[in-house]
């Protein structure tokens, strides 16, 4: 099988998960670390995984969050993040760039992003601690992606995640 002209050998023991806990940790991932999380017990936290190792599968999961998948043709690092709304908040998107550039010398204009499914805005309603923390860390710039109906707000996680991918 090949998948965009390369072989695709997904090979399950090369594949590495955290345990994800809505935060902001970025985690170097080695061939010490396969086999995390599916076949070993994960001995560490991180919602975001990078790694240079060729045949290396990162993996994030997801209910409603956001997941984003990451990757330098030029270096060949890649990336994969989980980001929640706090995690969005602290900016996991823009520090899994961050952490491919310092770690592997990526050049930011080079690195792809696919941003996968997550919650819309119609019906991520919430109280006013999630805007108050997309302002606190976007600023006026997080404005377009929230709306207040009556006591509630409606938040759009992916237009953010764009936002903070787009700053690095």
């Amino acid at each position: 099988m090949k998948f965009w002209g390369m072989p695709l050998a997904l090979m399950p023991r090369k594949t590495v998960q955290a345990v994800q806990v809505h935060g902001d940790a970025v985690r170097l991932c080695t061939e010490g670390d396969w086999g995390k999380g599916l076949y070993a017990h994960t001995d560490y936290e991180a919602d975001g995984l990078i790694t240079n190792v060729p045949g290396t599968a990162l993996v994030v999961f997801s209910a409603d969050c956001g997941t984003i998948l990451l990757e330098d043709p030029v270096t060949g690092a890649v990336g994969a993040c989980h980001a929640g709304w706090r995690g969005t908040a602290l900016g996991i998107a823009g520090k899994t760039v961050s952490a491919m550039t310092e770690a592997y010398g990526c050049d930011p204009n080079n690195i792809r992003a696919a941003l996968g499914p997550c919650i819309s805005p119609c019906c991520f309603e919430t109280d006013e601690d999630v805007p108050q923390a997309m302002v606190a860390a976007l600023g006026d710039d997080a404005a377009p992606a929230i709306r207040k109906t009556g006591e509630k707000y409606h938040v759009d996680l992916k237009y953010l995640n764009r936002l903070f991918l787009q700053k690095a």
